[in-house]
């Protein structure tokens, strides 16, 4: 459901079956959103367009733009302005992201897997439980595995997880003076959480080799961020010079890693430099090898700094270098004023307390959050999700308890009885009521604007959508924010959970996992990720650690590509596939295993494994023909079919200006002729109710003048006999 200015337009979910079923749907988007038909047309083909796509030209080509450049939106008129808008707001309302920002395969997929529902039919991919999650899905989840699987739960916090000298080091917290004995670890975090409890994994400084695998990987994921510095800015700098490093990457992390514990203000020293103005906004280029006139190899390190830094920075900065480790001999800094950066720099630097997340859209940890409202009547704005694109904080819906088996308000003492749960997509804009975005706002400010742009978005009505102008909204009796905000005073301080979304040309940054599907070939020798201290199947999956480590999570390489529960329940699977294949092929977790020492190895065969879908293997059957070609394309250094057919063209010519009448027909035609379970009677039945629309269209109305012959020869194709028409025309 679509709540525009000002009313409802519902979109079905159901899979049309006949051309009543079809123009409704069509007239809703054109009519009730606004949308023209040129639009629909040019998004059509845009999505065919990527559903013809391999997933090595998606991999390639659409992971470095965004979705907003693939369909065309950003150039000029090639969309009307509300159906730019609506590309522009609906990733944010689904999964915060921006739709200029994000890129195109994540988003492609998102909307391919909603859109198909409606052409495939079948399940739907926006489901909702039959009751709150906790007495729904995760209390019966626990019960199963204590009862029927044996499985016990240890309460315990992970406070590190560690290998140093080939021992593996697991500190946790716990009510219980010793945890049993495990063969292997699971580490199923968030990224934050991840990264944190992974920071001391330092195997590769205490031995002197360079360790791969997800810990290395995670360094600087959440806790640096990318910003971009404008054009002509002021900058000093200071060069971090090492003489002759054994390891250049191992000092380049050391040196970022002081500069974390510089900003971070971690002991007395640090806290001077902190308390300097300069080093309150400082970002740095990546290490790089020099080689000096006499030969000797140098990693330089540049700071800059948009404020000016002097002898004492210098000096205090030589001190704290020491402190943590490096000779002064060892290293060479210099203090100069730098010339201004000629146009806009991208940085990397360290994600200072003060900046949270979401503060800038090129963070890839953005504030995405939610409120509940509970009202004291059986409350149900739509059967369904809603939507409401015109709001300015990017807001969308569910009344949840309407589809609950049973009562689950019991413990309310029946002063509950409904619930809706809003999603908040933009935290960032300002509202043009109160004069501030979310992160601005205090709690009962958060609340009150966000009831009160729901109810501004509902109070009138545009087009086709149904009257709510006397629709009875009751005020709520409670409400319930994200507890993991944090606030401080009258804004939003921390956001305990944030949300990862993929940005253009990030996904590289995630941990170089390889998702596998059980039952596909192996990988080429390239695709494959090793390391010291790291083991992977040789048909690739997740990488196992120190023979008993495995990471998964939703910031680990799915096919999902999203951070949700989706993706989290898929890592997971690989990461159970992972454990039974380094279990079948080593010999020491064999035999603490296996009864019989002279049990032959054998590997899993298929069936074993936690079956793993690849999205893009389960599109339109119809359109696998075209992926094919556009494979081999690809690998030919070929341009994509669409360009060489020019196919993107072919919606200017269905949908030709200004003839909206012949368009309406042409696309009419192709839906008869794909027949959508609608026999010839059905669908003369339904163009008769189409003729008597059309005649009460102003717009559409002159425009179908002169179209009977060709309406009568698209139905004699279909055996039906002749449609009488008035002396007025169609």
């Amino acid at each position: 459901m679509f709540a525009v200015r000002k009313g409802f337009v519902p979109l079905s979910r159901e899979r049309p079956r006949s051309l009543e079923a079809f123009r409704t749907e069509y007239m809703r988007l054109t009519q009730g959103l606004g949308f023209s038909r040129r639009d629909l047309a040019r998004f059509f083909f845009k999505l065919v367009r990527y559903l013809m796509t391999c997933s090595a030209r998606r991999e390639k080509e659409y992971v470095g733009m965004s979705l907003f450049t693939f369909f065309g939106a950003d150039q000029r008129g090639f969309y009307s302005e509300p159906f730019v808008e609506a590309i522009r707001a609906a990733p944010q309302a689904l999964v915060a992201m921006d739709a200029e920002r994000c890129d195109a395969r994540t988003q492609g997929n998102v909307y391919l897997q909603l859109l198909l529902d409606q052409v495939l039919g079948g399940q739907y991919t926006d489901s909702v439980l039959a009751g709150p999650t906790s007495h729904a899905w995760l209390i019966p989840w626990r019960k199963h595995l204590e009862e029927n699987l044996g499985v016990e739960f240890h309460r315990g916090e992970l406070l590190s997880i560690a290998s140093r000298d080939d021992k593996l080091e697991v500190l946790v917290r716990t009510p219980r003076k010793q945890l049993p004995g495990a063969n292997y670890h699971v580490v199923a975090l968030d990224a934050v959480a991840a990264e944190r409890v992974t920071r001391w994994w330092d195997s590769s400084e205490t031995s002197g080799v360079p360790h791969h695998g997800v810990p290395r990987e995670l360094r600087g994921f959440t806790s640096y961020i990318t910003i971009e510095l404008p054009a002509g800015l002021e900058r000093y700098e200071i060069a971090v010079t090492y003489k002759e490093p054994e390891f250049p990457q191992l000092a380049d992390d050391k040196l970022r890693s002081l500069l974390r514990r510089i900003q971070f203000a971690e002991d007395d020293a640090s806290l001077e430099l902190r308390e300097r103005s300069a080093f309150r906004s400082v970002a740095y280029s990546t290490g790089h090898m020099v080689e000096e006139p006499e030969g000797v190899p140098e990693l330089r390190i540049h700071f800059w700094f948009d404020r000016k830094v002097g002898p004492l920075e210098v000096q205090i900065l030589e001190r704290v270098l020491r402190r943590w480790g490096h000779p002064a001999e060892d290293v060479r800094l210099t203090s100069e004023h730098a010339q201004p950066f000629p146009g806009a720099v991208r940085v990397r630097t360290p994600r200072l307390p003060e900046r949270r997340y979401g503060d800038s859209t090129d963070d890839r940890l953005q504030t995405f959050t939610g409120i509940q409202y509970y009202f004291d009547q059986d409350f149900k704005l739509v059967r369904g999700h809603v939507y409401f694109p015109d709001t300015e904080w990017g807001l969308s819906a569910v009344s949840q308890s309407q589809f609950w088996v049973g009562s689950h308000f019991d413990g309310f003492e029946k002063k509950v009885r409904g619930v809706l749960s809003v999603d908040i997509g933009n935290c960032r804009r300002r509202s043009s009521f109160t004069g501030k975005s979310l992160m601005e706002s205090s709690p009962v400010e958060i609340e009150r604007e966000v009831w009160r742009q729901i109810k501004d978005s509902l109070r009138t009505t545009r087009g086709l959508a149904a009257p709510v102008t006397n629709l009875p909204l009751p005020e709520p009796r409670y409400c319930h924010l994200d507890s993991n905000l944090v606030f401080a005073g009258r804004a939003l301080r921390a956001n305990r959970t944030p949300f990862l979304i993929n940005n253009i040309g990030d996904w590289e940054s995630r941990p170089r996992c390889t998702p596998w599907v059980p039952g596909r070939s192996k990988l080429d020798d390239r695709e494959r990720t090793g390391g010291t201290g790291l083991w992977q199947a040789p048909h690739g999956g997740y990488r196992v650690h120190e023979d008993s480590v495995v990471f998964c999570g939703s910031y680990m390489r799915t096919f999902t590509r999203m951070n949700t529960m989706e993706a989290a329940n898929e890592s997971a699977r690989h990461a159970v596939n992972a454990i039974l294949d380094h279990m079948a092929s080593t010999q020491r977790s064999r035999n603490a295993s296996t009864p019989r020492s002279d049990a032959p190895e054998q590997v899993p065969i298929t069936g074993d494994y936690c079956d793993i879908w690849d999205i893009e293997e389960h599109e339109l059957e119809d359109l696998a023909f075209f992926k094919r070609v556009d494979e081999m394309l690809f690998h030919a250094g070929k341009p994509h079919i669409a360009d060489i057919l020019q196919f993107d063209k072919l919606a200017d010519v269905a949908h030709p200006e200004p003839s909206p009448g012949q368009s309406l027909l042409a696309a009419l035609g192709a839906t008869i002729q794909k027949d959508w379970g609608a026999d010839a009677n059905d669908l003369a039945g339904s163009l008769n109710g189409l003729m008597e629309i059309v005649r009460a269209s102003k717009d559409l109305a002159g425009s179908l003048s002169g179209t009977q012959p060709d309406l009568q020869k698209l139905l004699s194709s279909l055996g039906v006999g002749k449609i009488g028409f008035g002396k007025q025309g169609p």
